[in-house]
């Protein structure tokens, strides 16, 4: 996959793509997360709240079931007014029975509690029964709490005396029978709390462990989501941010972009290329017809004055420039029209590229004026250039079969290193001007430097 992409390019459409997938998931991770986290810890609420209610329940049973003992003996062995009283405030409370609706109301079985409950409240009447005994005994039944005087004793128990009443109720409260009952009471209550609170403890466990696991989840999911929104941001900069940096350097300093970074941006950079390109030929254009005569192609004006200008200031300087004008030119115009002195021009052009080779330079200063500069020739070479120059003719045939011909006359002066273009085209000038009142046609040479 990272070829296809370096072939073909990842694109931002493809990039903003990947951020909306990674924060869609991210969202929907979090948001799962966050909805499992929340489901079990209101189960862990839910099984605190049982477990609590459990204990609760099992305390409470436990708790009041030796309240009541308590109260029973010391009533019973002291003989103490205010524990009959307790007692019966214990009972009539219900608090056990209280305990152990709310925790069934979260679904726990609660039946070893209800038997516990129910051999605590056999064992109430037996504990009833001994406190009529002893309120008979004590002749303090009128003041004794309503259940005991509601309790009907047997027949044979109420024609016993006080110090039997009082011997009966103690058997009753100390015997083998009521520790039976509350050792019974302690198993049960005991039963309940090994097998139904243990479970709960277990289910609580287990559910501690699930929102562990799921905090665990919502870390990766986080780290997962910092690590793609790190890595696309990567991308992002690696692919745009840097790509554009280096288009906006690319364009201010008006140079070819390396095509690189995403599809679009690719396709900015083969565009802006593409521009670029066509300025770049545009100028050219521009340039050489700047450079370039129209009619001609020999050298402009404005590329003749710079190509001295360039060539004088060199510091070997061997060469000699040439003024070239065109013999009885305007009468031609004249006569024949300036379509004939055009061809005539052009003709000339090549006239002297011919006789004077590719390698010198020729430009048209304007009209039927040429400069020619000849690199390398010294005054020993004057008769040869003067022949070449005398050999330059311009042919046309008219189209009623007459035949016309242009030569040239010449003004010739060797250079030397820092002369200026504006003397050097002044001596040359003198010296054409020389030749065209001595007759035209030829070439003559500014004397000062032979």
């Amino acid at each position: 996959m990272h070829a296809f992409r370096e072939k073909h390019g990842i694109s931002i459409k493809a990039i903003n793509l990947c951020f909306v997938v990674i924060i869609i998931l991210f969202s929907c991770g979090v948001l799962m997360a966050n909805y499992l986290i929340e489901k079990k810890y209101n189960e862990t609420t839910v099984l605190q709240k049982t477990m609590m209610a459990c204990n609760d329940a099992a305390n409470t049973l436990q708790s009041e079931s030796d309240e009541l003992t308590m109260c029973i003996n010391n009533y019973v062995d002291n003989a103490e007014e205010k524990s009959i009283r307790q007692y019966y405030t214990v009972i009539d409370n219900k608090l056990r029975e209280k305990e152990i609706k709310k925790a069934e109301k979260y679904n726990v079985d609660c039946t070893a509690l209800r038997e516990a409950l129910k051999l605590s409240d056999e064992l109430a009447e037996r504990e009833t029964h001994a406190f009529k005994l002893i309120s008979m005994a004590n002749g303090t039944l009128e003041n004794a709490p309503v259940q005991v005087k509601n309790y009907v004793l047997p027949q044979d128990e109420e024609a016993l005396s006080a110090k039997e009443k009082e011997t009966l109720a103690k058997r009753l409260i100390h015997g083998s029978a009521y520790n039976i009952y509350k050792r019974a009471i302690y198993q049960k209550i005991d039963v309940f709390q090994k097998e139904v609170l243990a479970k709960t403890e277990e289910d609580l466990m287990n559910e501690n462990e699930s929102v562990a696991r799921c905090l665990r989840y919502l870390r990766f999911i986080a780290l997962f989501g910092v690590f793609m929104v790190i890595h696309m941001s990567v991308v992002l900069y690696r692919k745009v941010t840097v790509v554009l940096g280096k288009y906006i350097r690319a364009m201010s300093e008006n140079r070819y972009v390396e095509e690189s970074g995403t599809q679009e941006l690719k396709y900015l950079g083969r565009v802006f290329n593409s521009g670029l390109a066509l300025q770049n030929e545009r100028q050219e254009e521009l340039r050489l017809e700047a450079e370039v005569d129209a009619l001609t192609r020999a050298a402009s004006r404005r590329a003749t004055e710079s190509f001295m200008q360039k060539k004088l200031q060199q510091k070997e300087l061997s060469g000699a420039f040439v003024f070239v004008d065109a013999d009885n030119f305007k009468a031609v115009n004249d006569t024949y029209g300036h379509n004939i002195g055009d061809t005539l021009l052009k003709q000339l052009v090549q006239e002297m590229t011919k006789t004077f080779g590719v390698k010198n330079f020729i430009g048209r200063i304007g009209g039927d004026e040429f400069a020619v500069w000849l690199e390398g020739v010294t005054p020993e070479n004057v008769k040869a250039i003067c022949s070449k120059i005398d050999g330059i003719q311009a042919k046309c045939l008219l189209p009623d079969g007459e035949e016309i011909a242009v030569c040239v006359s010449a003004g010739l002066t060797f250079c030397k290193a820092g002369d200026s273009y504006d003397a050097v085209l002044k001596r040359a000038d003198a010296a054409l001007y020389q030749k065209k009142r001595s007759g035209k046609h030829g070439c003559a040479v500014y004397e000062e430097l032979l």
